[in-house]
């Protein structure tokens, strides 16, 4: 189809708004899509498309949100937070640190909530456990989630 002018498109969503609509559609429709979205580094709407950058380490982030049903279901939510069609791209970022907050300015992201910073410092940490690293190699597992606790 045609694109028309971007003056004659609806309004979308300003910045972190439609990052948290989108994950909020996906919570509801796909709760495993939706653990994946929010290890993202940062989501943005670039043009027609939003844009999910992942760190170069999540490399299973990027392969499960890279999933045909996932890529569709994405499309479908981020079009309707947006009010218009919008396409969906997983793009890998280049930290120039570990610093997340840099990762997500890097990209032009919003900035990573607290949340996803936990998460990922977290998930550093159980990758430093023998036990962890044992079960990982002998399964040849992946670490796609984890919370705190005991």
């Amino acid at each position: 189809p045609a694109a028309g002018p971007a003056a004659a498109r609806p309004a979308s969503p300003a910045g972190g708004a439609f990052a948290e609509a989108v994950l909020e559609r996906v919570t509801q429709r796909r709760m495993s899509a939706a653990t994946f979205l929010a290890q993202a580094a940062g989501v943005r709407l670039e043009g027609d498309d939003m844009v999910i950058s992942v760190l170069q380490k999540q490399v299973f982030v990027k392969t499960a949100l890279e999933s045909p049903e996932t890529i569709a279901l994405l499309r479908d939510e981020a079009s309707a937070a947006a009010g218009r069609p919008v396409g969906v791209r997983v793009e890998v970022a280049s930290p120039p640190s570990d610093d997340l907050s840099d990762v997500a300015a890097a990209a032009g992201s919003e900035p990573v909530n607290e949340t996803a910073r936990r998460r990922e410092q977290l998930l550093d940490e159980a990758m430093k456990e023998p036990v962890v690293r044992a079960v990982m190699d002998l399964f040849k597992g992946q670490i796609v989630d984890i919370r705190e606790g005991r």
